[in-house]
This record gives structure tokens, sequence and C-alpha cells, in this order.
């Protein structure tokens, strides 16, 4: 969905979004064909990137999530 007043995804953008949603619900996903088109849009380095910065945010998630069930 388009925020009113923003500008549209790039086609990286939404390759981006989709790496990222894979790689944090079904990490088992990121199959071959699905590479192949992110390979379309961003080298290796970058992957790995992407997916570091991935990570990241979903281990802070999981971290806020945690905080949350521990407090009274």
């Amino acid at each position: 969905a388009k925020l009113a007043g923003t500008a549209p995804c790039t086609a990286q953008e939404q390759a981006a979004l989709a790496f990222a949603a894979r790689l944090a619900e079904a990490p088992t996903a990121l199959d071959a064909p699905f590479m192949a088109e992110m390979r379309r849009h961003f080298t290796d380095p970058e992957l790995v990137e992407l997916g570091l910065l991935t990570g990241r945010g979903v281990l802070a998630l999981s971290s806020l999530r945690m905080d949350r069930g521990r407090r009274p």
C-alpha cells in the first residue's frame, strides 16, 4: 500500500521488502528461483548485508516481545 504523499517503491525496494519478509517469516523459502530473482536487483554482498540487517531487526523485535512478557 502506498502512503499518501510518498513515491511508489522502486523494483529494488520491492525486492528488498520481499527478501526481508521471506527471511523473517520462512527462511527455508529462500530457494534457488527466489534468490535468482533477488540477484537481478542485488549483488551477493548486498544480499548478505540485507540478510544481516533483517536478522538484526527480527532479533530486536523478538527481544521487545520477550521484555513485554516479563513486565508486571
